[in-house]
């Protein structure tokens, strides 16, 4: 929500000394607002009312884009900017369904209002090459958010994902350290009891000899770690001599 903060502010600011030039004082002071508006939203998050915020973005895109479709007409293309608004929603944390389906429903309805009012004049009376280099310019926007709102995606997921394996292998180190290889997976595969014979088995007895003596002498970091050392060797030599 703060790179679309960051983005509305530049986005607005660019349109004011644009709309200023062509002489669209207008249009310059609806971008103003929205400028003031998107800091308000990015307050509005720093204080962790993210779903407020979104819905606040969400409102101002919508009435921005009326007022701009009513004041340029159509051919300006700023209605193409709804088309980036289902994103916004889905990037919403999981939850709210009903808030999430009102708002698409909102966005849904707000195009085909914009249909409708696209037919009727304009105010704003700009020439039509002034028109069609603002349509473009909002059609290469539309699809540069879009990607923009793809990439931020990926890249959370990704993360999110490298994230999740970091903790799957520290989970799987700490259930190795507890327990043998084979063990720890059947426990995993089936949470039955784990239960099995044998006809012979062998029993290994070991004595440190002067250990408590090294105990009292060394660190219990450098002792756990020496334990560590001779208990690992001593499985190691179970295993290849049964």
């Amino acid at each position: 929500l703060f790179i679309a903060g960051v983005v509305g502010v530049l986005f607005h600011g660019s349109f004011v000394a644009t709309f200023m030039l062509v002489g669209a004082q207008r249009m310059a002071l609806i971008n103003i607002v929205s400028v003031a508006s998107f800091i308000f939203i990015w307050l509005i998050n720093r204080r962790g009312r993210y779903f407020t915020a979104m819905a606040l973005v969400v409102l101002e895109i919508l009435a921005h884009q009326f007022l701009a479709v009513r004041n340029l007409g159509w051919d300006a293309g700023f209605q193409y900017y709804l088309a980036g608004l289902p994103a916004l929603v889905f990037f919403l944390p999981p939850g709210r369904v009903v808030l999430k389906g009102a708002m698409l429903t909102v966005i849904a309805l707000s195009f085909l209002g914009l249909v409708t009012m696209g037919r009727t004049a304009p105010v704003s009376g700009l020439d039509i090459a002034t028109l069609r280099a603002l349509e473009a310019f909002n059609i290469v926007s539309v699809f540069g958010m879009l990607g923009l709102f793809s990439g931020i995606y990926a890249v959370t997921a990704h993360r999110a994902e490298a994230r999740w394996r970091e903790a799957h292998a520290k989970a799987e180190h700490l259930l190795h350290n507890i327990l043998p290889v084979p063990i720890a997976a059947r426990l995993k595969d089936d949470d039955s009891v784990i239960a099995d014979g044998f006809d012979g088995a062998s029993v290994l007895f070991a004595d440190m000899v002067g250990f408590t003596k090294l105990s009292q002498e060394v660190s219990p970091t450098d002792l756990v770690r020496m334990l560590n050392v001779i208990v690992s060797r001593i499985d190691e030599l179970t295993d290849r001599f049964g």
